[in-house]
């Protein structure tokens, strides 16, 4: 059992705990929106080939920025990226990166680009300011998740004086299933089964009732 003295000792200290964390609270509340890259949507559900899709990239800030640049990668096992419409902020016309690099390396294809203003004005707000189009190149039985991953070190934005602005980094995904569901075979085939046979005894019926009304 706890003594009184040791309570005595406690409460003071729960007290100054009870105040820490709603200031904790409190600062939470009132903290600016997250400055953040990201896929959107994050996760994309059963694609197969030939299916085609689409994915933003969005940009967020509340501290003023005048540049921007993503990396994006893809596993080319399953995806191809077809196309890519750029939408930067209206002030920033100067574009970098080599766009859409399908064949990067052995293993993924990559989407480089990156916008800035010329005359170094800045912007804040959310922007979406890319759309990719994707097409499957092959399918996955069982399914699997490809990543669509934007590089963290190559992902940023930047202020007038050339500073990286601290962000969050949001990767996609897209999931790859097979062309038919493996789950569906048997039931397809005992549904398949139960027409023949009641195909078949129909027209067992409709001989029998041809040979009776012949005799």
């Amino acid at each position: 059992m706890v003594s009184k003295l040791t309570m005595k000792k406690l409460l003071p200290l729960a007290f100054a705990a009870i105040l820490t964390l709603s200031a904790i609270i409190a600062f939470r509340g009132s903290a600016s929106p997250e400055e953040y890259v990201g896929v959107f949507p994050v996760h994309t559900s059963d694609k197969k080939t030939p299916d085609t899709f689409t994915v933003k990239i969005n940009i967020s800030s509340t501290v003023p920025f005048t540049a921007y640049q993503f990396y994006l990668y893809w596993d080319r096992t399953y995806l191809n990226a077809t196309a890519l419409t750029d939408t930067p902020p209206p002030i920033m016309t100067f574009q970098v990166g080599a766009g859409i690099e399908w064949n990067y390396n052995a293993t993924h294809g990559r989407v480089e680009r990156g916008y800035m203003d010329p005359s170094l004005r800045t912007t804040t707000g959310t922007f979406q300011v890319a759309t990719i189009t994707f097409k499957v190149l092959q399918d996955s039985d069982p399914p699997t998740v490809v990543k669509l991953d934007l590089d963290e070190e190559n992902t940023i934005i930047s202020d007038a004086a050339a500073n990286q602005i601290p962000c969050s980094v949001y990767d996609g995904d897209v999931r790859i299933v097979p062309e038919f569901p493996v789950f569906l075979i048997v039931p397809l085939f005992m549904a398949l089964t139960l027409v023949a046979v009641i195909l078949g005894r129909k027209s067992f019926l409709k001989m029998r009732r041809s040979s009776f009304v012949a005799n």
